[in-house]
């Protein structure tokens, strides 16, 4: 096993890696060149700047990241950890632990993107009949695609969720749950996510999505037409995950 591959194993065991709401510009060039099959030099190169970018910022979370894990590993895993401890102490990019998150993190974007065009291309249809029906298919796939493209889930929010749920949905429930778990950066986030989706066989959608997406989020998170579709969609699958947890 290669070096970058053995640090791809410890981080996959330790749970680790880039958060896909704090990634910029350079790991959306980094996903495009992947997908475009760029020959391996410029892949390479864009990996290191992914590298460069995030892992001044993100160093001390994987380094705490790594030491739980390390906690919990089989013997046999325990020098794989020890050698990702010793990188994760440098300060500098320039190892592959810092590469190998960089480009799982792109891999992991790319995944998301496509994800993301499956679900504007679903509500196509009722988007391109119009009318009110139009509006609200576009709105829950802006919030849909949201929730994949930042790597959202409803642990991140459980509180506001189960408040949510227990009050039924009922008396301001929703405008309660979207102000908050509405956080200004992250919607921010959600909406210059989905202005840079593209989904070549769902125009109508695609359309109607950035029109969403478009300018600042609304100071009121329970007038953001992308952010209420979101945490719903995060309330709907935080009942799923429940619902499988009791008959586990």
């Amino acid at each position: 096993m290669s070096t970058a591959e053995g640090m791809r194993r410890t981080l996959a065991l330790a749970g680790l890696e880039f958060p896909r709401g704090v990634l910029g510009g350079e790991t959306a060039l980094l996903a495009d060149a992947l997908d475009a099959g760029r020959a391996e030099g410029d892949i390479q190169r864009l990996v290191e700047a992914v590298a460069q970018a995030h892992w001044p910022e993100l160093r001390a979370s994987v380094e705490a990241g790594l030491r739980r894990g390390r906690a919990l590993a089989d013997r046999d895993d325990l020098a794989a950890f020890d050698e990702a401890l010793a990188m994760a102490a440098r300060a500098d990019a320039g190892h592959p632990l810092a590469r190998a998150l960089a480009a799982d993190a792109a891999l992991s974007l790319q995944r998301a993107r496509q994800r993301s065009r499956e679900l504007l291309s679903a509500a196509e249809a009722q988007v391109e009949a119009g009318g009110p029906p139009a509006a609200v298919a576009a709105s829950r796939a802006a919030g849909a695609a949201a929730v994949e493209l930042l790597d959202l889930g409803p642990e991140d929010y459980e509180p506001e969720i189960v408040d949510y749920v227990e009050a039924d949905g009922g008396g301001g429930a929703l405008d309660a749950l979207a102000r908050a778990s509405g956080d200004a950066e992250v919607r921010a986030w959600a909406r210059a996510a989905l202005r840079g989706l593209e989904a070549e066989d769902a125009p109508a959608t695609r359309d109607a999505v950035h029109r969403l997406a478009a300018g600042p989020p609304p100071p009121d998170p329970a007038q953001d037409l992308v952010w209420v579709p979101a945490i719903l969609a995060l309330v709907q699958e935080g009942i799923e995950q429940a619902a499988a947890d009791e008959h586990i």
